[in-house]
């Protein structure tokens, strides 16, 4: 139940705790929530006179979790609400959002949430990203010119993907991240088209603007020397199957040269990389790979999703929630994957790489965790058949299977996001003085990390979002769409 007391919103919550610093649930816990900020924790705290209780008994009280990696579009009309992706983070728990490729509309967005005019998941984002040459895209508007804003956010919207700083010398490298800094951001987003001269001019550049990258492996660069030059977050798993390797030089040379080649034969090539890469795994090259991401800060944000199958697979296992995607989104997908060709099953031979790759990506995880090394979980949503919310429950699921015990996933999406993005003063835990970003849960989540999507509430910024609410949110979702 909440209520407001003079202006003031005040709840409390008698329940289990997990407070997202990996410490055990615990009992009997007392949770009260007053405005937007957490103002006791403890089994004897005092509930103020007036005060509205949820009753917590059975259930488990833990922070809202993060996705680190989106891409937002999707704009909708349900009051106080901007995109189709805060609807479904906040009815699945997720309660802050990294959002990568970043755009002018999005600080508007971060100031209505944070001041309460609109609802959804806490905003994070950088810069839009730094890429290489790309001749069917428009460059991206200079920061301030407000037509070329709006049309490239109403282009987004309808499917198109941000535009790309692109970068191929220093003085692009200069010019860029001074646009980027202009947005007020704190990271740059690195992705893979970029040379390696162009992406060590672009972070010598942010380095020298008090700016750090994240993000994409650039063809040919290592996760070593990403972590030397600064990268504070390596995105999508990239690179570090190469980065174990005892022959990883010779290997990024030749992905390098395989770039010069047609198609179907860069896909045979890369695939001849990935057997070296596998056989020349060595245990004592990964142990101090991992020594110098803990020495240095560097996290790991692997994308672990699904398997894909094609834009028709995707399609399928998505086919309950495309009633919540805006039509111009849903009609765009729906038309790509009905022009789609259904892939061939791959070789045996081709399959037995991948069970080897995926059992090796094991042996990687274990090895950055027993060192100590920071992961955070993302999923890369907002593109076709990638939608928002559900989609970082099963990125949680196969981090699982990858290695990560539940406790440490939920300390992944709450306190270690919180810190990579330096927030972690005023969010990522359940301790008093934080912001209140809360999820209510009636399994317990350190069991089994599925238990995390039974949710029986949701707490964004101090506000409540019981059951019924949550619900009612995705019934106006779907009716906003026609497909209610």
């Amino acid at each position: 139940r909440f209520r407001n007391v003079t202006g003031v919103q005040t709840c409390a919550l008698p329940i289990s705790l997990i407070d997202g610093t990996g410490s055990a649930p615990q009992a009997g816990m007392t949770v009260v929530v007053s405005g937007t900020r957490i103002s006791a924790v403890g089994r004897n705290a005092t509930v103020p006179p007036g005060a509205q209780v949820v009753d917590g008994i059975g259930k488990f009280l833990i922070p809202g979790f993060w996705d680190m990696h989106v891409h937002p579009r999707g704009i909708v009309s349900i009051p106080k609400f901007n995109t189709y992706g805060d609807v479904l983070l906040l009815t699945n728990g997720i309660t802050g959002q990294r959002i990568m490729a970043g755009l002018p509309e999005f600080r508007r967005i971060q100031r209505m949430i944070l001041s309460g005019e609109s609802f959804g998941p806490r905003v994070e984002f950088g810069s839009r990203n730094f890429d290489g040459k790309i001749p069917r895209q428009p460059l991206p508007p200079k920061f301030g010119d407000a037509a070329g804003e709006k049309e490239e956010w109403q282009s987004v919207n309808s499917g198109e993907i941000p535009r790309a700083y692109q970068v191929t010398t220093e003085a692009e490298a200069k010019a860029a991240v001074a646009d980027a800094k202009a947005m007020g951001i704190e990271y740059v987003k690195i992705h893979n088209e970029l040379t390696p001269e162009a992406y060590f001019a672009i972070a010598r550049e942010a380095r020298a603007q008090g700016l750090y990258p994240v993000g994409h492996v650039p063809t040919g660069v290592s996760v070593a020397v990403l972590s030397d030059t600064g990268m504070r977050s390596i995105e999508h798993w990239g690179g570090m199957l190469e980065g174990c390797s005892s022959r990883e030089d010779e290997l990024l040379k030749a992905e390098l040269a395989a770039q010069e080649l047609p198609a179907p034969e860069r896909a045979r090539k890369n695939a001849e990389i990935r057997r070296i890469a596998l056989d020349s795994y060595s245990a004592s090259q990964c142990a101090a790979l991992a020594a110098k991401f803990v020495r240095q800060n560097t996290w790991l944000s692997p994308t672990f999703m699904p398997p894909g199958g094609g834009l028709k697979a995707q399609r399928e296992r998505q086919a309950d929630l495309i009633k919540y995607v805006p039509n111009p989104l849903r009609g765009r997908w729906q038309q790509q994957a009905a022009a789609a060709t259904d892939p061939a099953p791959p070789p045996a031979e081709d399959q037995a790489l991948a069970k080897a790759v995926q059992a090796r990506n094991r042996d990687i995880v274990l090895v950055m965790k027993r060192a100590g090394v920071q992961f955070v979980p993302g999923t890369d949503s907002g593109g076709a058949w990638r939608i928002p919310g559900r989609s970082l429950h099963e990125s949680l699921l196969e981090m699982f299977n990858a290695g990560l015990t539940p406790m440490e996933l939920i300390t992944a999406a709450s306190n270690n996001s919180a810190r990579l993005l330096r927030r972690d003063n005023v969010v990522g835990t359940v301790q008093a003085g934080k912001f209140a970003d809360l999820m209510l849960v009636d399994a317990n989540p350190a069991q089994e990390i599925a238990n995390a999507r039974k949710i029986s509430a949701v707490v964004a910024n101090g506000r409540l979002f019981d059951r019924k609410a949550l619900d009612d949110l995705l019934s106006q979702l779907a009716a906003s769409n026609g497909t209610n």
